[in-house]
């Protein structure tokens, strides 16, 4: 973030209003240490308490602007009045160590009034509030923006109260600085808008298409759209239901995630995609979500993959899984299912065909439709199956991929 220069006043303007910020600092601070244990002695920010952190910043104040020039003391308590304004926290009940960070850092400017103090000032805001849990305290932004006016308007009332004719100078300075403070509070907060918004859109990619996540954020709807041209891959293990019955659940999903993000990889890295997972299935697609010439090749490079992961993964298994694969082509409808939890599917007989494939698989094999072959290109090699009933299709030749030409 870049320094703000501040404002040009009277050195002897700015020494008096730090002077008498920190006097009304110091009337808050003595308060604050007498505070109970209950409200100062927990751990409470960066790992310390209230009251440790409370008495260093009390130990730096003192070493800056020695009480014996404090010649003018408010007659009120700066933060009491402060968190009355608010209305938000209880001042007895509330500790005020994060907030001592910043405000020690903005005296120091104030006494300062150079680029760099200002930096120091803002640096301090920003890792502070980094640090701070502010949700489990529920303050909302506005709150701090609005609380920030507040204590702007209280440090006016102390430079009235304490400089007579050089108050008015001292209100230039104190509006600068809050200026930038609240600058900084509007950027920290946007980063984290920014942030959660990429986060979210990120885990959104994950759910559903962007196209489709484009449709329905313009239109409330998607509708169901055909495409011409898609190579479809089911996938699931061979005994998986035995194994889920047997194996404690967490050491199950722990083998069921490794080896999904693995497939995910290698869908990713051939160009095509995951469409979903349900149980121990795997679904994923090329040629639909993006324009390919031949989307079955770049599919078959994934299952020969997908098979080689599971391969890999039972190396450090005692008992091996064994997935079945199976692939079909040809013209396939994507849609969106649900109005309460939206779920992207695809539907026809090219997908039925391709789950039927897998059905009919031996584990740790590729099982291909005669359309799939006649489009694979001359990178692969298929073993014919010969003629095989199909549910719903009668007799087809099916093939199993033997490898790469």
């Amino acid at each position: 973030m870049p320094a703000a220069d501040g404002p040009v006043v009277g050195d002897s303007t700015r020494q008096a209003l730090a002077l008498a910020v920190a006097s009304a600092f110091r009337v808050h601070l003595d308060e604050e240490l007498a505070k109970p244990s209950a409200v100062l002695d927990h751990a409470s920010f960066g790992g310390r308490n209230a009251r440790e952190i409370s008495a260093e910043i009390g130990d730096r104040l003192d070493a800056r602007f020695h009480p014996a020039s404090m010649s003018w003391k408010p007659g009120w308590n700066l933060f009491r009045r402060w968190s009355e304004r608010d209305g938000v926290v209880k001042y007895d009940e509330f500790s005020f160590e994060a907030y001592h960070l910043i405000f020690m850092a903005r005296l120091e400017d104030l006494a300062e009034g150079t680029p760099e103090s200002r930096q120091r000032f803002l640096d301090v805001t920003w890792e502070v509030f980094k640090q701070y849990d502010y949700r489990a305290k529920g303050f909302s932004v506005a709150f701090f923006l609005d609380s920030e006016n507040n204590m702007r308007e209280l440090l006016r009332l102390v430079a009235n109260e304490a400089l007579g004719t050089l108050a008015e100078d001292a209100w230039t300075v104190l509006m600068e600085q809050s200026r930038a403070y609240q600058m900084t509070v509007h950027r920290f907060f946007d980063s984290i808008l920014q942030h959660s918004l990429a986060e979210n859109a990120a885990l959104l990619d994950t759910v559903l298409p962007r196209a489709v996540q484009d449709e329905l954020k313009a239109r409330g709807r998607v509708e169901p759209v055909l495409h011409e041209h898609v190579a479809v891959l089911f996938a699931d293990f061979a005994g998986f239901t035995d194994r889920a019955g047997r194996t404690p659940p967490l050491v199950l999903v722990d083998d069921l995630n490794a080896m999904f993000a693995a497939f995910d990889d290698a869908v990713v890295r051939h160009g095509c995609d995951r469409i979903k997972t349900v149980g121990d299935a795997y679904v994923a697609v090329a040629g639909m979500l993006s324009d390919m010439e031949n989307p079955v090749a770049p599919l078959l490079q994934a299952a020969i993959d997908v098979v080689g992961e599971v391969a890999n993964h039972n190396r450090s298994r005692p008992e091996p899984w064994r997935i079945r694969v199976g692939l079909d082509v040809g013209a396939v409808i994507g849609a969106v299912v649900g109005v309460r939890r939206f779920v992207f599917d695809i539907f026809g007989d090219t997908v039925n065909t391709a789950a039927r494939m897998e059905q009919l698989c031996e584990p740790m094999q590729i099982h291909v439709t005669e359309r799939v072959v006649h489009e694979a290109g001359p990178g692969f090699r298929f073993e014919p199956r010969g003629a095989m009933e199909v549910k719903g299709k009668g007799s087809l030749n099916t093939y199993y991929l033997a490898g790469r030409a």
